[in-house]
């Protein structure tokens, strides 16, 4: 189901053992122009969403999606509701998605966006067969305020999980201009080298744009994040980690590292998602944390060494830093994930060793 011009793709898979249907859309490729330019995009176009549902009923009936997403959507999704509705003349759907099977959509970056509006239009033109949910994993913000208003009159927010990795900046697109940091994340992708010097970088000006809001924040899943990037509160700030945070395919960093490092894989019935799948890599510090407390850590009261320490967050899947702190008792071990690491804790002094691991 593609769009070759545009380079706009969707795929679909079935599983009768399963009983579930799949439409996934293809994310941005890195060297797709086509692909980089429908993002960049960042007119609105008004959309008629059609009556509420009882829980808000003076909720919009119009919103303002992207305008690039929505364009690029209409060349694929007629074959889309071919296929899930499984028009054949004469047949009556007999040859859809079965009523007892599951039919998700779903899709990463671009593809995400695509799939949200995807199951939106499904609602809006009354689809005989329609997603029994949609799972975006790295999505950008697609409309203002007014679409997640109608999703939630219309009780489908219990059908949507929004993936984001904490850091990812596509998750805080569309920015205030339309090719701000735009220009940096294209060059990331295609001179990686280009972009090393900017991992150590602070805080830069980005302005979060008010215009754009998430379908259903109450949707949104947050899995970590290995290394700094874009964030709402600007902290641990770096374009290049934020680039790197939204890749999909590998488990050092973005979403094969934090779907793993999640509680996803103790969920997951039907697609193997298991660290075996990725090749196997050595505990690696990604940044020191010696002059810093990270918040939210967990107490190990057990540990009585540094190298303890390391060596027992490296073992826990679930863990992504450790710090020993010095106390009256002798050391204290403190490990697990944070996004607040504060140089100016009254506790700085007293950290003798720490890392961010991966």
């Amino acid at each position: 189901m593609n769009d070759d011009i545009e380079n706009v793709h969707a795929r679909v898979y079935k599983s009768p053992s399963a009983r579930i249907a799949i439409v996934s859309f293809r994310g941005t490729q890195s060297g797709s122009v086509n692909n980089w330019l429908i993002d960049a995009d960042i007119q609105v176009r008004k959309m008629e969403l059609g009556p509420p549902g009882p829980d808000s009923p003076f909720a919009p009936l119009v919103a303002n999606v992207h305008d690039g997403f929505y364009t690029e959507l209409q060349r694929v999704l007629p074959h889309v509701r071919k296929w899930v509705e499984g028009y054949i003349e004469g047949t009556h759907g007999v040859f859809g998605v079965p009523p007892d099977w599951k039919l998700i959509f779903t899709g990463h970056s671009l593809g995400a966006a695509l799939a949200t509006l995807a199951a939106t239009m499904a609602e809006v033109e009354g689809w005989t067969r329609k997603p029994d949910a949609v799972v975006a994993f790295g999505s950008p913000r697609l409309a203002d305020k007014a679409l997640s208003d109608w999703w939630e009159s219309k009780g489908l927010c219990s059908k949507l999980v929004r993936v984001a990795v904490y850091n990812d900046a596509v998750t805080w697109m569309p920015f205030m201009e339309s090719f701000q940091v735009m220009d940096t994340m294209m060059s990331c992708v295609q001179n990686l080298a280009s972009c090393m010097e900017q991992i150590a970088t602070g805080p830069k000006n980005v302005n979060m744009s008010s215009r754009w809001a998430h379908v259903c924040p109450s949707s949104e899943y947050l899995v970590p994040g290995a290394m700094k990037g874009v964030n709402k509160e600007m902290e641990d700030y770096s374009t290049f980690g934020g680039v790197l945070s939204h890749f999909m395919g590998n488990a050092l960093f973005g979403y094969g590292h934090g779907v793993l490092n999640s509680a996803i894989p103790r969920y997951d019935s039907h697609c193997g998602l298991r660290p075996s799948i990725f090749p196997s890599f050595s505990c690696n510090a990604t940044e020191e944390l010696t002059s810093v407390v990270c918040l939210g850590l967990e107490h190990d009261k057990d540990v009585k060494s540094v190298q303890e320490c390391r060596a027992r967050c490296c073992d826990d899947p679930a863990c992504g830093i450790w710090q020993v702190l010095k106390s009256q008792e002798g050391i204290q071990c403190w490990r697990g994930w944070s996004s607040q690491c504060s140089a100016v804790h009254p506790w700085v002094q007293s950290v003798l060793a720490g890392e961010r691991v991966h």
